[in-house]
């Protein structure tokens, strides 16, 4: 599923390691997880509720709900080949995935002028934390070797 693949890579940025799913519930152990990236976790998830078992933390996102019904088809489309393809964005997506919501605005077509925040929502809530919020990320993003030392850090 590819929520579960980025709510793990979330996970990963905020630095717990090992996390997998079961039954719409994350799990990781707890001896090697400092609070604080637990805390930096919920801020991604904030509806989310989080169990102490004894040596396993979970992450129960059965509650967790999104909806990106708002958000035109083309533009979840290119949302999509951006993070899974590494295909650079038009120039409206560009604008937001750089956090520019003055060039947003003015290259946004009136569907996504409508629902922009959603699109900052899905954007925020669904997507790997490392691939936006400047120019310089989207373009690391896009680059092979930025993933291969990603992946191998």
């Amino acid at each position: 599923m590819a929520f579960e693949k980025v709510a793990i890579a979330n996970a990963e940025s905020c630095g717990i390691e090992g996390a997998y799913f079961y039954e719409g519930t994350m799990l990781f152990a707890a001896d090697n997880v400092r609070q604080d990236a637990i805390d930096e976790f919920r801020l991604i998830y904030p509806s989310t509720i989080v169990t102490n078992a004894g040596d396993e933390i979970a992450i129960d996102f059965t509650l967790y709900e999104w909806s990106n019904e708002m958000i035109p088809e083309h533009t979840r489309a290119a949302l999509d080949r951006y993070v899974n393809q590494r295909i650079l964005p038009g120039s409206f997506l560009m604008a937001v995935l750089s956090n520019d919501l003055f060039g947003a605005m003015a290259q946004a077509d009136f569907q996504n002028q409508s629902c922009l925040r959603d699109i900052c929502e899905y954007i925020y809530n669904e997507l790997p934390r490392y691939c936006w919020g400047s120019p310089d990320i989207i373009y690391q993003w896009v680059e092979k070797d930025f993933y291969d030392r990603l992946v191998t850090n």
